[in-house]
């Protein structure tokens, strides 16, 4: 221990800190300085106002019945444990940075609110969200990394802010992220939860149109808590070991399914699968959300009849100029929607035919100037078409590349 690091904690112990029986208490006003790092090894009991601004190795417990902030963005606390560990008490606790390290085998009770404003990297250990009276919320411009089956969250997680996010979900040791893309409102508010059990004996089994068969082994739960309306889009994850293998083995025939409370049965929501990240997407209508699953749905219909050329350079030299969804124009009872990054509908159309009814980079709604093409930028479709009486949902991106 260095001599700054020894007269610190001397300071830190006139403030108001002791230690009794393992634990370490702050009574007073306790500021861990940028580049200084201090470990606790028991307990850590506050009662008055904790600022860190640095580095906090905490081996134990955590107890906040008092204001424990970080004001800066050198602020991160670790948690380091070898022993089960738990962070609990009646006051909030704010991070700018957070790092899960416990190699035991035993999760992090979380039985208090914690606020990630920042980063929080998933190394080892898992956080267990209490129903009752836990709660994570990772704010608008936090960000997670390093999940993995050792290392996610367990239960109830919230997110808010107008940045795409992953939720770092899992259940039962199985790390199973939901994506959504950036809401079009600042302080839009969602929150997830992945169940690891078949969604069954609450949601029965009960589908037609499409739907052949729906995972039986795990689901999601995604709600927007705030009032305000805009679309986003929502990535199921798949896992070997974990999605059972009759989705695994028909990835290009698997669409995301949601539990239609109003009917009492599921419904097709489309899918499209994206091997780079490994999920399947779909768009979340405007107060449309709730229980997600995966199903795979008819071989038939799951052919790909349409083929999407993705890339438009919308310059008038004749090249890409236009977005061509291949063979829709066989399927004249058809809609397409281009859909931005926050979930705003920019253009929308029936009867897509590929020569006069088409995207060529123009919105024709959600703004009011259409005379200059949209931004550059990824974009996505989401086609309805007709095929034998039956809805068909196909999902992609577009990249809009103006020059």
């Amino acid at each position: 221990m260095n001599i700054k690091l020894i007269a610190l904690l001397f300071g830190l112990y006139l403030l108001g800190i002791n230690s009794v029986f393992s634990q370490t208490s702050n009574l007073g006003s306790l500021t861990v300085l940028p580049n200084t790092t201090i470990s606790i090894l028991d307990e850590l009991s506050n009662s008055g106002n904790l600022q860190n601004d640095g580095m906090m190795h905490v081996h134990d417990n955590i107890i906040n019945n008092g204001i424990f902030d970080e004001t800066q963005s050198t602020g991160k606390l670790l948690m380091v444990g070898t022993e089960e560990q738990s962070i609990s008490g009646i006051s909030e606790v704010n991070l700018y940075n957070l790092e899960v390290y416990n190699t035991s085998a035993l999760e992090i009770n979380l039985t208090n609110r914690l606020n990630i404003k920042n980063q929080a990297e998933f190394i080892e250990g898992i956080i267990a969200v209490n129903p009752i009276n836990g709660l994570i919320m990772f704010e608008s411009n936090s960000e997670v990394f390093s999940m993995s089956n050792a290392s996610h969250v367990r239960g109830l997680q919230y997110k808010t802010g107008e940045f795409g996010f992953t939720f770092p979900c899992g259940d039962d040791g199985f790390y199973q992220p939901l994506e959504i893309s950036a809401p079009n409102i600042q302080n839009d508010q969602f929150r997830c939860q992945y169940i690891h059990q078949n969604s069954a004996a609450i949601y029965p089994h009960v589908f037609n149109g499409i739907i052949e068969q729906i995972n039986d082994t795990e689901y999601w739960t995604v709600n927007r808590v705030t009032s305000e309306d805009s679309k986003i889009f929502i990535g199921l994850s798949v896992q070997a070991g974990v999605t059972p293998s009759i989705i695994m083995n028909n990835l290009n025939a698997t669409h995301v399914v949601r539990w239609d409370d109003e009917i009492d049965e599921w419904i097709d929501e489309g899918g499209s699968y994206d091997a780079s990240t490994g999920m399947i997407y779909t768009v979340a209508e405007e107060n449309v959300f709730g229980v997600f699953t995966l199903a795979v749905v008819d071989a038939e219909f799951a052919n790909e009849e349409i083929v999407v050329y993705n890339y438009i350079t919308p310059n008038g030299n004749g090249l890409n100029d236009i977005v061509l969804f291949g063979g829709l124009e066989n399927f004249p009872e058809n809609n397409v929607s281009i859909v931005n990054r926050w979930g705003e509908t920019v253009f929308k159309i029936d009867g897509y035919d590929n020569v006069t009814n088409v995207f060529s980079g123009y919105a024709n709604r959600g703004i009011t100037n259409t005379n200059e093409t949209l931004p550059d930028g990824t974009y996505y479709y989401v086609i309805e078409y007709k095929k034998l009486g039956k809805t068909k949902k196909k999902i992609g991106f577009i990249q809009l590349l103006s020059k």
